[in-house]
């Protein structure tokens, strides 16, 4: 039983984390079409859906630029990631005043502040990079974890 819920786990896992690619590839592509390079959008929102339908991530940002092709700056990042069923309730949250995305492979870095908080931790720091494939998050400085769930004998 606990090897099926990791399945369907990973499964909805990696559906997600397509929906997101696909429509972070979406955005850059029209960024480019749109864009000249280094030109700002301001303000924009970006809702992604799982192939169910239901809302999987909601990307916003001061600013999107445009900075070469598969690659873009987003000034103000605040993303939250949903549970992408008919709950849509907010699972977790990742912000940062300043985030650069690119594809292929999919990943996300930032020289400033990261604030990463969902229901079983709240993760601070500076200087991160975050390995979407991997799903795999690197703080590399001022690192602060705050763990809200019993973590039982982990630490020793």
């Amino acid at each position: 039983m606990n090897s099926e819920l990791r399945r369907c786990e990973q499964l909805k896992n990696s559906t997600a984390r397509r929906s997101f690619v696909l429509a972070l590839a979406i955005v850059l592509a029209s960024l480019a079409l749109g864009q000249a390079l280094n030109a700002p959008v301001e303000n924009f929102k970006l809702p992604l859906f799982n192939e169910q339908g239901f809302r999987a991530w909601y990307l916003r940002g001061k600013q999107g630029i445009y900075t070469a092709e598969k690659e873009v700056k987003i000034v103000g990042m605040d993303l939250q990631q949903y549970s992408g069923n008919e709950a849509d309730q907010v699972i977790a949250l990742m912000k940062s005043p300043e985030a650069n995305m690119r594809l292929n492979p999919l990943v996300a870095s930032g020289p400033g502040e990261i604030q990463i908080e969902s229901d079983l931790f709240k993760a601070v720091g500076e200087d991160w990079i975050w390995q979407g494939s991997e799903k795999r998050l690197i703080i590399n400085n001022n690192i602060k974890v705050v763990i809200n769930a019993e973590i039982g004998d982990i630490i020793r």
